[in-house]
Formats: C-alpha cells, sequence, structure tokens
C-alpha cells in the first residue's frame, strides 16, 4: 500500500477526526474512502458526460437518428410482451366505469 502525505487545512483536519471518531474508524481509513468516493464521482461523471457528448452527436445525424426510431418501433411489440409476461396478475379487479362498489358485510 502505497503512503502519501498531504498538508490539510485545519477545519478540514477537524472534521477528518470527528469523521474518524464517531465511526470509531482510523483517521486514514476515513481519508481514503472520501478519495475513493470522490475519484469514483469523477469517473461517473466523466463517463456519464462522454454518453451525454455521444447521443448529442447522433440526435443531430439525420440517419442515426431515423435508424434509432425505426429500431424502436421494430422492438415496440417485444417490450409490450415482455411487460405483459412480468408483471403479476392484478390482486384487484378493476370496476367497470360508472358501476359502484359492492358494500361488505360485516360479521
Amino acid at each position: 500500500m502505497a503512503i502519501i502525505s498531504l498538508r490539510l487545512p485545519e477545519e478540514l483536519d477537524q472534521k477528518l477526526s470527528r469523521e474518524a471518531q464517531r465511526s470509531n474508524r482510523p483517521r486514514s481509513e476515513v481519508a481514503r474512502d472520501a478519495i475513493a468516493l470522490y475519484l469514483d464521482g469523477i469517473e461517473r461523471e466523466r463517463f456519464l458526460s462522454g454518453m451525454e457528448s455521444a447521443a448529442r452527436t447522433l440526435a443531430l445525424d439525420a440517419d442515426a437518428r431515423s435508424e434509432t426510431l425505426q429500431t424502436a418501433r421494430d422492438f415496440l411489440p417485444l417490450d409490450n410482451e415482455s411487460l405483459v409476461l412480468g408483471e403479476r396478475p392484478a390482486r384487484y379487479k378493476a370496476l367497470p366505469a360508472g358501476k359502484p362498489r359492492p358494500k361488505r358485510r360485516l360479521p
């Protein structure tokens, strides 16, 4: 495991110490977790930004847009069938519009 040395502003150092004490973990472990979360967040944002950029580029291309819409139309029946197969049967049946709900008798 690599060892690094860094300077922290006093306020950040106090926050780190408080969190380490609250969570009953070493300061280095809290700092490692914080750095990992930060770097994962940056990586995720870069990935999403790249996806958004690619989507915008494709949206401006008339041929790509047309092909995408055709693919969606082709798969719509399969999507609908999947939804029907995946849904559980209704536990309660809906009453036809305008028909009053029958009153329940109490025992």
